[in-house]
C-alpha cells in the first residue's frame, strides 16, 4: 500500500512499473487495463479546493439578534479549506448594508467607500486550515427601528466565476446572510415648557411672555416627522 503526499497538485501523474528478475531473464511489469504491451501503470491524481463550509458572523447584538443606532458590530469570515488541494488567489468580497458605517478593516483587506465593498486577496488557503478575516462597522446613527441590517460575503479560486457564499451559522438555513435588526426606540417624554417675563418682576396685563419649549430625545434612536401644537389660551 501507499499513499498519495498531500498537497498533490491537480493532474500530477503517478507512474510506477516493477522490474522481475530471475537470472539472465528480466522483465517489466503490464498494465492490463491499457491496449499497450510492457507499460507503467498509471493514475492521475484529482484534487480540488473545498471552501463551501464559509461562514459569517457577528458579534455585538443582543440575544435576540437586535442592535441600537451607534453599535458597534464586528464581524468574522471564516474560510476552511476542506478540500484535497490547497486554494490559491483567493478573493472574498462583501458588499455591506447600507446602515453600516465607520468601517474598519483588518487582516489586510480594502474597504472602497464608493461601493461600500470590502475585498481581500488571499494568496493561499492551505488544506484543513480555517482562515479568518474581519471587519467592525458602527450602525448608522439614524438608522429606523426594525431596519434590518443583512450581509453576506462571497469568494472566488484562482479566477474562477463560481462563487461561494457565506453561511450564518446561528441559523438552520443554508448559504443565507447574516443579519441583525435595528432597535431604534426615540423618548420624547423629557418635554418642557418654561416662561419668561420680558419686563421682568411679577407678570402684569399689557407684559410681554416668551415661551420656550424644549424637545429632549433620551431614547436611542432619531426621532422622525415630529410635530409640536401648543394650543394658545
Amino acid at each position: 500500500n501507499a499513499q498519495i503526499i498531500s498537497p498533490t497538485a491537480n493532474g500530477t501523474e503517478i507512474s510506477n512499473q516493477a522490474k522481475l528478475a530471475s537470472g539472465a531473464l528480466e522483465g517489466l511489469t503490464d498494465d492490463p487495463n491499457t491496449p499497450d504491451v510492457g507499460d507503467a501503470t498509471k493514475i492521475v491524481v484529482v484534487a480540488k479546493p473545498d471552501i463551501s463550509d464559509m461562514t459569517k458572523t457577528v458579534i455585538g447584538a443582543n440575544a435576540s439578534g437586535k442592535v441600537a443606532p451607534n453599535g458597534l458590530l464586528n464581524y468574522t469570515i471564516e474560510i476552511p479549506n476542506k478540500g484535497t488541494e490547497n486554494a490559491t488567489n483567493v478573493s472574498v468580497v462583501d458588499q455591506l448594508d447600507e446602515n453600516l458605517v465607520d468601517i474598519v478593516v483588518q487582516n489586510g483587506g480594502t474597504y472602497d467607500k464608493d461601493t461600500h465593498t470590502i475585498t481581500w486577496l488571499l494568496p493561499e488557503l492551505k488544506i484543513g486550515i480555517i482562515t479568518s478575516v474581519s471587519f467592525k462597522a458602527t450602525v448608522r446613527p439614524n438608522a429606523k427601528n426594525k431596519a434590518k441590517i443583512s450581509n453576506q460575503a462571497f469568494a472566488t479560486v484562482d479566477g474562477n466565476r463560481a462563487k461561494t457564499f457565506s453561511d450564518d451559522p446561528n441559523t438552520p438555513a443554508s448559504d443565507d446572510p447574516t443579519t441583525v435588526e435595528v432597535d431604534a426606540i426615540s423618548d420624547l417624554t423629557n418635554f418642557t415648557k418654561e416662561v419668561v417675563d420680558v419686563n421682568g418682576g411679577e407678570p402684569v396685563p399689557g407684559d410681554l411672555l416668551t415661551y420656550n419649549l424644549t424637545v429632549n430625545n433620551t431614547g436611542a434612536a432619531y426621532a422622525f416627522n415630529v410635530v409640536v401644537e401648543d394650543p394658545v389660551s
